[in-house]
């Protein structure tokens, strides 16, 4: 029974796993930092709208732009971490080909 078959040797590539890390680095500072801004804006707004007592409307109006100026950087981060992971998981050397004595 044949297992599956080794990669060619040509899947090594460094430079695309030192760049598929350097994506996951960036998008990952850009979607944590992002959204440690977005938490203490949130929260600070959260104290603002309970002293205001703006009811419904101005909740309505926090999630709106806690999506737009919080959202928007998380998910380009999130798609930088992926997209790096995807370059630098696609980039690993190949196996070592060992010979299979017992089988």
């Amino acid at each position: 029974m044949a297992g599956p078959l080794p990669r060619p040797a040509s899947a090594d590539n460094p430079a695309g796993r030192f760049f598929g890390m350097m994506l996951m680095v960036s998008g990952g500072l850009i979607a944590g930092l992002s959204g440690l801004c977005t938490a203490a804006v949130t929260l600070t707004m959260l104290v603002q709208l309970a002293v205001s007592r703006s009811g419904l409307t101005g909740f309505i109006n926090l999630v709106g732009l806690i999506l737009v100026f919080g959202g928007v950087p998380f998910g380009f981060g999130a798609v930088l971490f992926i997209l790096g992971r995807n370059l630098y998981r696609a980039s690993k050397p190949p196996p070592p080909n060992v010979a299979k004595t017992f089988e």
